[in-house]
């Protein structure tokens, strides 16, 4: 038998891989939309990539990233909370996004549940995004 420690240890790791065994398969990849990010009023093309570990990025033509941080998912219910190191947009309470989502095909339809930040809110809503793998 193990340590306190040792079992401590044992339970942030499988708790670790449970959350990120549990990001759903059907998530991960190159999601895009055409948008306009507060103040611009240029639609401009936007990438929301989302990894199997249940990390996230945005980024302007999938060259200037805008935005990164973790993505949590239970049920049909993502939460976005970004980095506050490298998050340039949504920041102190705004660092939170929740919405529901759905996979139809290859479009990703988002629905905000709580989401204080315009700027993310301006994108993810703008029109449904297309999965490019």
């Amino acid at each position: 038998m193990g340590s306190y420690s040792q079992d401590m240890a044992f339970r942030a790791l499988l708790g670790s891989w449970l959350v990120a065994a549990s990001f759903p398969h059907g998530l991960v990849g190159d999601w895009k939309t055409v948008a306009a990010a507060p103040p611009s009023t240029t639609r401009e093309v936007w990438t929301l990539a989302l990894y199997k570990d249940g990390q996230y990025d945005f980024s302007l033509n999938h060259v200037i990233v805008f935005d990164e941080g973790k993505a949590t998912v239970s049920g049909h219910k993502i939460t976005f909370t970004e980095r506050d190191a490298k998050g340039i947009r949504c920041r102190g309470k705004s660092r939170l996004g929740t919405y529901t989502w759905s996979v139809s095909g290859t479009t990703l339809t988002l629905k905000p549940i709580s989401e204080p930040c315009i700027w993310r809110r301006a994108i993810l809503l703008a029109k449904p995004l297309t999965l490019h793998r």
